[in-house]
């Protein structure tokens, strides 16, 4: 199947960046995205309520907007071309960001709970690597 998206340019080149620095052509990185965030939801449907839940939340935790602004910012910030307001701006979505890991952990916990599994398991069917 081919699909055509218009992106806009900053995060084409972040995605052209984060290709390179990796090694795979950008459409293998963002095959391999796409998969790796809609498998559980691919799943879910036969899945029992409350895991189907937990997964949708899993999937819908951080939004794209949210990450794309992450990531310019963290580059912004490894670049040390951060402005005031932007160094405010990624110290608060630090924070946010902490929290929403928290709250992944739980998820992904509650998870291997519920499937008898330990949770590096859970991590590793759901494709989470620890960083």
């Amino acid at each position: 199947m081919s699909v055509t998206i218009t992106l806009p340019n900053e995060l084409e080149q972040f995605l052209q960046n984060h290709a390179q620095s990796v090694g795979v052509p950008v459409e293998t990185l963002l095959a391999r995205t796409i998969v790796e965030r809609w498998e559980g939801v691919r799943r879910a449907p036969g899945l029992p309520k409350r895991e189907s839940e937990l997964l949708l939340r899993l999937q819908t935790l951080f939004s794209p907007e949210q990450t794309h602004e992450y990531h310019t910012l963290c580059e912004k910030s490894d670049n040390d071309t951060l402005t005031g307001a932007e160094r405010e701006q990624f110290l608060a979505m630090l924070e946010q960001r902490d929290h929403q890991n928290a709250e992944r952990l739980e998820i992904v916990a509650e998870l291997a709970q519920l499937r008898g599994t330990s949770l590096r398991e859970m991590m590793a069917s759901l494709g989470i690597r620890p960083e």
